[in-house]
């Protein structure tokens, strides 16, 4: 795959004579888009190499590892943007790849008796400049194994001089699943209504990712991803899922920047589902990647 920019007046394989995207881009495309918009940026680029996802990792697992995501202003460690902490209850491995362990930032969560989870990461990308290579600050993922029975009360991101974010919190969030109700039978689309609810935190600040499993729990795939904590109902497309008779499972999780919660809808049967039951475990992968492309998609709009 070519990765990097074309040469001005360099034959492509398509025997394209000129460059077909500037230096900074590369050939990976976000769906939908014309070619010239649909090239990811190189800091997109290097979030994606950065994913757990596409690295590969030690077989040692992890449950309910807190991830963070965010973007730094490429001409400073400065955040332009964070999301929220999210921590899910399936096994993750390299909760950060070891080549990204090393470097200038550090991440360090407290919990609620007092231990710290402390994690270096590496936010650097080096950007193409026809006088040579140029290092700048760009997106990042960090995840942290914390214990699954504490309750995250802190959070900051510091450089060793200085704190770039931070974060408090008292309170945990709650939601609850008003529909579809455990047992229900689903059709083509399924509106999810939802009720969330945290006292110290403004739900503009809270964001709502959605799986479904159509094998009581055992596999996972995304139905919804990073959806405004203000959220009160969604739809779903409920025939492009998994079949399953009474063993689908919808969760909706919910996080206030620290901690998450997630709810159950039990006991499903989408009845006009389409496509078979897929191999164990395959759906947790999904699930990550899903949320992966979602930010993709949202820093690669024009």
């Amino acid at each position: 795959m070519d990765v990097t920019g074309r040469l001005i007046d360099n034959p492509a394989t398509n025997n394209v004579t000129s460059r077909v995207k500037e230096l900074d881009h590369r050939d990976i495309m976000v769906p939908g888009l014309l070619s010239e918009q649909a090239w990811v940026d190189t800091s997109t680029y290097d979030a994606m190499l950065s994913d757990h996802v596409v690295q590969c990792a030690a077989p040692n697992f992890h449950q309910f590892v807190a991830v963070i995501q965010g973007i730094f202003d490429p001409w400073g460690p400065y955040q332009i943007e964070r999301n929220p902490v999210f921590r899910y209850p399936w096994p993750s491995s390299s909760p950060t790849p070891q080549r990204f362990q090393q470097g200038p930032f550090t991440l360090r969560l407290v919990d609620d008796i007092g231990r710290e989870y402390v994690q270096n990461f590496d936010a650097t990308m080096f950007t193409e400049d026809p006088e040579g290579l140029e290092a700048e600050f760009g997106a990042f993922q960090v995840g942290v194994p914390v214990d699954p029975n504490a309750r995250i009360v802190s959070m900051e991101i510091h450089d060793g001089q200085r704190i770039l974010a931070s974060r408090q919190g008292v309170k945990e969030p709650t939601i609850e699943i008003l529909s579809p109700q455990p047992g229900d039978l689903l059709g083509e689309v399924t509106t999810i209504a939802v009720q969330t609810d945290d006292p110290d935190t403004d739900p503009s600040l809270m964001m709502i990712n959605a799986a479904y499993s159509p094998d009581d729990g055992e596999s996972w795939v995304p139905i919804a991803v990073q959806l405004p904590g203000v959220t009160t109902e969604f739809d779903v497309n409920t025939a492009e899922i998994q079949r399953s008779n009474g063993e689908g499972v919808i969760r909706v999780f919910v996080s206030d920047g620290l901690n998450t919660a997630y709810a159950d809808a039990a006991g499903l049967s989408p009845q006009k589902a389409i496509y078979p039951v897929p191999e164990l475990g395959f759906g947790v992968g999904l699930m990550r990647c899903a949320t992966v492309l979602s930010a993709i998609r949202r820093r690669s709009r024009p």
